[in-house]
């Protein structure tokens, strides 16, 4: 399921830096719902070919994790921006930026962190 959901995040980040960069607005609410409706099958499929409830519930944070890491680099790269790039208009991008000194290695580990703690805890539960 995992796959499915980075070749989706995939196609996500490079649908929408082709969008910017043609000059279109991004209308977050309506890709926030698609997302989860992609997300809503892999968490079916999960759990009918596991059988495990917590197998599918382990897999929120990672797709999520994964999700945030994925889509960032691929959108800047396509953006032509750099794969680190931190933006002036997300509110996570805009947080980073106020907070810390250094807030592009800030914020790939605390990304590589994320993931790491999600790998695991979706791991505990195999």
């Amino acid at each position: 399921m995992i796959l499915l959901w980075i070749l989706f995040t995939y196609y996500e980040a490079r649908y929408n830096g082709n969008l910017i960069n043609n000059g279109y607005w991004i209308n977050h609410n309506h890709q926030t719902w698609r997302r989860i409706g992609a997300a809503i099958p892999c968490f079916i499929l999960e759990y009918v070919i596991f059988q495990n409830i917590w197998l599918s519930v382990a897999l929120i944070p990672l797709m999520a994790t994964s999700f945030w890491l994925i889509f960032d680099f691929v959108i800047n790269y396509t953006r032509k921006l750099g794969s680190l790039y931190i933006g002036h208009t997300s509110i996570i991008d805009k947080y980073f930026r106020k907070t810390f000194n250094n807030p592009k290695l800030i914020m790939i580990l605390v990304k590589i962190l994320l993931l790491s703690l999600s790998v695991m805890f979706y791991g505990s539960n195999f």
